[in-house]
């Protein structure tokens, strides 16, 4: 099962969008959905926190980045499903 590891802030529409699409991908794809709140999950001085800062979302798989601030429902589906392929 791969893991998935979405940055995020409570305030970013951005990542509201980003999380939706996860989750209507996901359904079919079971992983792990790990979601990280820049400012409430991680100390200020997490390099992640400056590294993401801005490029929120951030959408990692299995510690790669995959997405920044968006996330293609389409690509995300040909990642996993790749992924899935022995």
């Amino acid at each position: 099962m791969k893991t998935l590891t979405l940055y995020t802030r409570r305030s970013c529409c951005l990542c509201h969008d980003a999380l939706e699409v996860i989750r209507q991908v996901t359904v079919s794809h079971p992983v792990d959905l790990r979601i990280v709140d820049l400012d409430r999950d991680l100390p200020r001085d997490d390099p992640r926190c400056a590294r993401f800062a801005i490029d929120l979302p951030v959408l990692e798989i299995d510690g790669s980045i995959a997405f920044r601030h968006f996330v293609d429902a389409a690509a995300l589906r040909g990642l996993l499903e790749a992924e899935d392929t022995p």
